[in-house]
């Protein structure tokens, strides 16, 4: 993969390369300095999914208690 600017990735991309990455090390099939340039790629594209999924978490979070407002409202009617 491309060395894309990792903001710009989406979740399902980022995750790809760095399984991608994670294969590659675990496999042993990278010399030296491209292993410690691709993990720190990968810890970078690792922080990017975290964050990713907490704007998701949040979002849902947001939408269940508004969610259970406008059933308590109704209830209330």
């Amino acid at each position: 993969m491309t060395q894309k600017a990792i903001e710009s990735l989406s979740f399902e991309t980022a995750m790809q390369e760095l399984e991608q990455i994670v294969r590659q090390l675990e496999e042993g099939r990278v010399p030296l300095q491209e292993a410690v340039s691709a993990y720190s790629r990968g810890a970078a594209l690792k922080t990017h999914c975290e964050g990713l999924l907490k704007i998701a978490r949040t979002t849902i979070e947001e939408k269940e208690k508004k969610a259970i407002k406008i059933l308590f409202e109704a209830r209330e009617k």
